[in-house]
C-alpha cells in the first residue's frame, strides 16, 4: 500500500511540475489570454462611456460595470513570470510589471476598488455618481497603462 500512495504521490509531483513548465514555456496562450481580458475590459468602459452618452438606463449600464468588476479580480493571474518581454512573444506589458510587483499590485488594488465603486453606483442609479465614478474608473485605467503597458 505504501508503494502505491508513493507512486502516486511522485506521479502528481511529476503532473504538479510538468504543468508548471509547460505554463512557462507556453507564454503566448498565456499573452493571449491576457490581451483578450484586456479587450473585455476595454469594452465595459467603451459600453459604459457610449451608455452615459446615450442616456441608458442604470440597468443597462450593470452589465458593463459587473464585467469590470469580474475582471478586474483577474488580472493578477494575466501576469505570471516568463509572459513579459523576455518570452519573445509580442506583448505590451512592460518588464516594470515584475520589477515593480508592488507597485504593480497597488495600481491593479486601484482599479479593482475603483470598479467595485462604479458596480455601487451603477446599483444606486444616481447618474450623476454614476458619471463621477465612471471618470475615477478611467483615471485608475489609465494610471496602470501610462507605467506599466508599452505603446502600441
Amino acid at each position: 500500500m505504501k508503494i502505491v500512495v508513493s507512486a502516486v504521490l511522485a506521479a502528481g509531483v511529476a503532473l504538479a511540475v510538468a504543468g508548471t513548465s509547460y505554463a512557462a514555456l507556453d507564454a503566448a496562450a498565456v499573452i493571449k489570454t491576457r490581451q483578450d481580458g484586456m479587450k473585455g475590459q476595454g469594452g465595459a468602459l467603451k459600453g459604459l462611456g457610449q451608455g452615459l452618452g446615450s442616456g441608458a438606463s442604470a440597468a443597462d449600464l450593470k452589465v458593463f460595470s459587473a464585467k469590470l468588476v469580474a475582471s478586474s479580480a483577474q488580472v493578477g493571474g494575466w501576469f505570471p513570470k516568463g509572459s513579459g518581454p523576455e518570452s519573445g512573444v509580442k506583448t505590451h506589458a512592460k518588464s516594470e510589471i515584475w520589477s515593480d510587483a508592488a507597485g504593480f499590485a497597488t495600481a491593479r488594488t486601484n482599479f479593482a476598488t475603483q470598479a467595485g465603486k462604479l458596480d455601487a453606483a451603477v446599483a444606486s442609479g444616481d447618474m450623476d455618481a454614476i458619471k463621477a465614478q465612471f471618470g475615477a474608473t478611467r483615471l485608475a485605467c489609465k494610471a496602470c497603462h501610462d507605467k506599466y503597458k508599452a505603446e502600441d
